[in-house]
Formats: structure tokens, C-alpha cells, sequence
């Protein structure tokens, strides 16, 4: 690759990086809405889902584009959330998860 198709390449990605943290910025503010859904419902399964759903799609693409402990965040607090509605083997706490779901939060806070 020559220097000119590396230069664009970076250029691309750079502004792929900034449309992600765009998006991430929409998406701390549904997770932010949705903690607190969690916290003030009896049944938070469904503000749980589209937490995962949520965490999914952040962890699919932070480590790709530069941000690996994020994306990994995002991809534990996913299988915590899984693991806690499935209801079978090792079950996180609701508030083993609600500390994820923070921890996911303040990391992204850091990005944002």
C-alpha cells in the first residue's frame, strides 16, 4: 500500500472513530435511562434486554475500532446480563450486573 492509500485509509478510519463516539454519546443516554428502569421496576427484564442488545452492538464494534478494553467491557456486561436472565449456572446478582451496566457506563463516559 502506498503512502497516499495509507493517508485515506487513516482518514476513514479517524472518521469512522468519531461517528462511533457520535453514537456512543445516543447510546450512554439509553443506557443511562435504561439503568434507571432497572432500578426502579420489579420486573427490569426487558430494560435488561435492550441493555444486552445495547452492550452487543457496542462491544461488536469498539475493539475494532481501537477501543479493546471497552469493547471488552461491553461484551462482559452483555454475558453478565445473559447470565443473569438465563437463570442457570453462575447467576450475577441484580446488583453484581447493575455494577456492570455502571462500569460500562462510566468507561463510556470516558470515550464520550
Amino acid at each position: 500500500m502506498n503512502q497516499a492509500a495509507g493517508d485515506l485509509l487513516q482518514d476513514r478510519l479517524r472518521a469512522v472513530r468519531i461517528r462511533f463516539i457520535e453514537i456512543l454519546d445516543e447510546r450512554r443516554s439509553d443506557l443511562e435511562h435504561l439503568r434507571a428502569q432497572i432500578e426502579l421496576q420489579a420486573d427490569s427484564t426487558n430494560a435488561l434486554r435492550e441493555t444486552q442488545f445495547i452492550a452487543h452492538k457496542i462491544s461488536g464494534t469498539a475493539s475494532t475500532l481501537g477501543f479493546p478494553e471497552f469493547g471488552q467491557l461491553a461484551s462482559d456486561t452483555e454475558e453478565t446480563i445473559i447470565k443473569h436472565l438465563s437463570g442457570t449456572g453462575f447467576i450475577p446478582t441484580i446488583d453484581e450486573t447493575k455494577q456492570v451496566i455502571d462500569d460500562l457506563l462510566a468507561s463510556a463516559a470516558k470515550i464520550g
